[in-house]
């Protein structure tokens, strides 16, 4: 077998080309174990992955609040318009009462002063004018209190 040259001959650099027993197979020119490159760039892969999961997942969670506002809009006018509905019922009711009292509260005082009991039919009606004026009374009471309300609350509802 022939001898290396010597490297200290004449100060010049000369390059050898390694032997099996001055360096492993497992070394590179970094001198970092490639398998250990091999799992950092598969963690990296599998780390990219993962990120690209959690992306879809945040664009499905997005599309899915979208929709869900969508649907709650579309509830949310259905159920207002459910409401003045069931308002606007509630108030001609109480209407077609308060007009079926007047007309019996009406017939029964005809009926009184047909049959001669005048003083007692003005008892009636006197009591029915202070029971209206008390009412009307409270009423725009309550209403006055609801704008004063209002407008320490900010302006409404």
């Amino acid at each position: 077998m022939p001898e290396p040259p010597d490297d200290h001959k004449s100060g010049d650099l000369v390059l050898r080309s390694p032997t099996s027993s001055q360096t492993s197979s497992t070394q590179s020119v970094s001198g970092t174990d490639p398998s250990i490159v091999r799992d950092f760039l598969e963690i990296a892969k599998q780390e990219i992955q993962i990120r690209q999961q959690e992306l879809e997942l945040q664009k499905q969670e997005k599309s899915d609040a979208h929709e869900y506002a969508k649907l709650a809009l579309t509830e949310q006018a259905s159920d207002r318009k459910d409401t003045r509905q069931h308002r606007q019922t509630a108030r001609r009711d109480k209407m077609i009462v308060g007009l079926c009292a007047m007309l019996i509260l009406g017939t029964f005082i005809v009926i009184m002063l047909y049959m001669g009991y005048e003083r007692i039919a003005f008892e009636i009606v006197k009591d029915l004018g202070l029971v209206a004026v008390g009412a009307f009374g409270g009423a725009a009471y309550q209403r006055v209190r609801k704008t004063e309300s209002d407008k320490d609350d900010g302006g409404g509802s």
